[in-house]
């Protein structure tokens, strides 16, 4: 299935600001214990820029100052009921924590708030994967560790460039508020930016159908329905081009690249997942990825940044995007500028070019050489790549779902570049920071002294956690009917009666089993610990890869009956209540949850689908006019529905067996394209007095970002899943007209299956 099927995000708006009653101290099982809620999961702060989504922590905080005298990390969280996210810089100071480190007697040092940023802000869904909507990201230190330069957002949804004096804390901005900076090169006094569209009035016109910009008479032949509907919309935007200008900041004055063909500014057509400027050492030069065209493929390309004119840095493209696979551009120079180091590049034939992750290049003669070949089975990301003199690199990667480094060295020998496996620190080098978390531990700093060997902890930002029940959550395996072996995150309430057999709600996309547990593979459709807080064992599946081509197959070989199997596991064991099952997915797996409560309608209690597209027919018309159209109708149905491709669409999708659906099913659509994709099933189960309910969160996306949101959808799954599973139901005063609607749906519900009297 295409790429952008499976990022599709996949109803009466609830009150953003509701205050579970479930949390309150005096409902605790234990005394001195809660249990753990929406509002914990969402206020908890985590470490890096990504909360939850791939690629996995795009830039490294934990940097130490060229000095050796200080390091920095960085959290976020969600801030209610103000309903933003803030970020921190937390500063340490090396000596101090390397003597904690090794006398247990000297206290542990606390860190400074060097800076917060405060911000709510979707990230937008071409950037939600790249910065999830977070305040702080790229920190990095100025040679002289005297300060510390990184992209924040100070209330606003525009990116700025910071620069922080660490002496005095004197905070200034180099970038002007009506910018977004997506990324930025250079040091001291001169820095290099790229600028994108004002995000500030992106968000505030995203959804806007009319305006004094938008044609009010247009044809629409050979245009999507969504921009459309919507001219301003930009959900197709991840691979689309983004057209930005390089400015320069010159000792706090920023200014334009001036091309002196045209005496206007630098405009480059570059992707939102391939954004890169790097300043050469002279700042003369600089290397950006960029595209000749709109249907071309990007490419590094060298800009002159006396006279804006630009020329292809070499006749090769770059490695396209994949979750999990590729996505860090790196393009770094010698000290002496006569030197490029390049990752993720292909170098050779055009027919069969070498797909490479680093390559190095002389500029001279062009000659680029491949250290790093791609392996296809490594998802090791590169995290930076720096050089230590000009005949010597240091590499970092990062390991997917991996909470460690790995460092390498590249080295010329004979006029070949060789990278070593292994490097050895030196006796200089002061401190390693890294999280230390486990699905029941949430996540605290450790700092490692690398000649000892030591570690302790750090930081732990998380102390309003001490006091909560968290339940336990532990690595489940199971079989399905092929006999593969599955894996999943099996989720057991606080105080867990191993007599009694439990509710169970499966939460679908995706398992990680080196994070603390808190929602679930996502914040969307996710809910993990505060159902557990209501008494509901949650089992988190990762779901298996299709073994061939994408199929209309998938949503039962991948999705069902990988469902039913765990299911009747858990019921054999004795843990869960057969009897009383939920399902929730998002995005792709919202279409094997649609395709299972369809298929299996009589083995699921309850149901939430959220920011998908369920194989509808709507959905798939929104795909006409864009290069997933086929793909769609392909991988959903095996066909287009016309003809004998009707009778197909008709046997197949879920859409057409809504009938079929026993569940009451919870829609939640997080913007209107999602609406218009879910609306098709939520309209068949209104139409035939089933029980559904609709959420609609006008100004959200398909990751879910801004706290307010996160708090509004979990909470209603929690209380949704409580009220049918469980038979409970809040007694806040906020949520009487939510139950007075559910418990009409439950009489109903009982009613039509009641047979007639006579």
């Amino acid at each position: 299935m295409g790429r952008m099927l499976r990022v599709r995000v996949a109803v009466v708006l609830t009150s953003l600001m509701n205050v579970p009653q479930w949390a309150h101290a005096e409902n605790a099982v234990e005394a001195g214990s809660r249990r753990f809620t929406v509002r914990d999961s969402v206020q908890m702060s985590y470490f890096g820029n990504i909360r939850s989504s791939m690629p996995d922590e795009l830039d490294d905080d934990g940097i130490t100052s060229p000095d050796g005298r200080l390091l920095i990390k960085v959290t976020h969280r969600g801030v209610l009921p103000e309903g933003y996210t803030e970020g921190t810089i937390w500063l340490f100071d090396a000596a101090d924590a390397k003597r904690s480190i090794n006398d247990p007697g000297h206290e542990t040092p606390r860190p400074v708030a060097l800076a917060k940023m405060s911000a709510a802000a979707n990230g937008g869904l071409g950037l939600s994967v790249l910065e999830a909507g977070n305040t702080i990201i790229s920190p990095r230190w100025a040679p002289d560790s005297r300060s510390l330069t990184f992209i924040g957002r100070r209330g606003r949804v525009n990116r700025q460039l910071f620069e922080i004096d660490i002496s005095s804390r004197h905070l200034v901005a180099l970038t002007p508020p009506t910018q977004d900076v997506i990324t930025y090169s250079g040091s001291n006094t001169t820095f290099l930016y790229l600028a994108g569209p004002d995000a500030d009035v992106q968000a505030e016109r995203a959804w806007s159908s009319t305006g004094p910009d938008i044609p009010d008479v247009t044809i629409g032949t050979g245009v999507p329905l969504m921009p459309l509907l919507y001219p301003h919309f930009n959900g197709y935007a991840y691979g689309d081009p983004l057209l930005v200008e390089l400015w320069r900041v010159d000792r706090g004055h920023a200014a334009p690249i001036i091309d002196t063909r045209t005496h206007q500014p630098l405009r480059v057509n570059t992707t939102y997942d391939s954004t890169l400027v790097s300043a050469s050492p002279d700042n003369r030069r600089a290397v950006i990825i960029s595209r000749a065209a709109a249907d071309s493929e990007p490419a590094y390309l060298m800009v002159n940044l006396d006279s804006g004119l630009s020329a292809a840095l070499m006749q090769s493209s770059i490695r396209q995007f994949q979750f999990g696979g590729t996505g860090r551009y790196r393009a770094s120079w010698s000290p002496n500028g006569a030197l490029i180091a390049l990752t993720e590049v292909m170098i050779g034939d055009t027919q069969s070019p070498r797909r490479c992750v680093l390559a190095v290049l002389q500029l001279s003669n062009k000659d680029a050489q491949c250290v790093v070949e791609a392996d296809e089975h490594s998802r090791n990301l590169i995290q930076s790549v720096n050089w230590t003199t000009n005949s010597s690199i240091d590499v970092r990667y990062k390991s997917f779902n991996e909470p460690v480094f790995v460092d390498t060295k590249v080295q010329s020998r004979s006029h070949r570049w060789i990278e070593s496996k292994v490097k050895k620190h030196s006796a200089n080098t002061p401190l390693l920071l890294s999280v230390r978390e486990s699905l029941n531990e949430p996540p605290v700093l450790v700092a490692t002294d690398l000649v000892t060997g030591k570690s302790r902890q750090m930081l732990d930002p998380n102390p309003q956690l001490a006091g909560v029940a968290l339940g336990t959550v532990s690595v489940y395996e199971w079989k399905d009917p092929h006999g593969r072996l599955l894996k999943g995150g099996l989720v057991k309430p606080p105080h867990f009666d191993p007599t009694r057999r439990y509710a169970l709600v499966i939460q679908t996309h995706g398992f990680d089993d080196k994070k603390f547990f808190r929602s679930g593979y996502a914040d969307t459709a996710s809910a993990g610990r505060a159902l557990a807080g209501r008494d509901i064992v949650v089992l988190q599946v990762r779901e298996p890869q299709a073994a061939e081509e994408e199929s209309w197959r998938d949503g039962v070989e991948l999705g069902t009956n990988v469902y039913l199997a765990a299911i009747d596991r858990l019921s054999a064991q004795g843990i869960v209540d057969a009897n009383k099952v939920g399902i929730s997915g998002y995005s792709y797996s919202g279409w094997l949850v649609a395709t299972s409560i369809t298929q299996a309608a009589n083995r699921f209690a309850a149901a939430e689908i959220a920011n998908s597209d369920p194989a509808t027919l709507t959905g798939y018309y929104e795909y006409v006019d864009t290069p997933m159209a086929e793909t769609a109708a392909d991988a959903y149905i095996g066909a287009r529905p016309y003809g004998k491709g009707l009778k197909l669409w008709l046997e197949r999708s879920p859409s057409f067996a809504t009938d079929k659906i026993l569940a009451p099913v919870l829609i939640q659509a997080g913007d209107p394209w999602h609406l218009i994709s879910l609306w098709g099933m939520y309209a068949a189960l209104r139409d035939q007095g089933k029980a559904v309910e609709l959420q609609y969160i006008r100004s959200g996306e398909h990751n879910i970002r801004k706290p307010a949101h996160i708090l509004a959808h979990q909470e209603l799954i929690v209380d949704w899943f409580d009220f049918w599973l469980n038979d409970h139901e809040d007694q806040s005063e906020t949520k009487q007209e939510q139950y007075v609607r559910w418990q009409a749906m439950r009489e109903a519900k009982e009613a039509s299956v009641k047979p007639p009297l006579h």
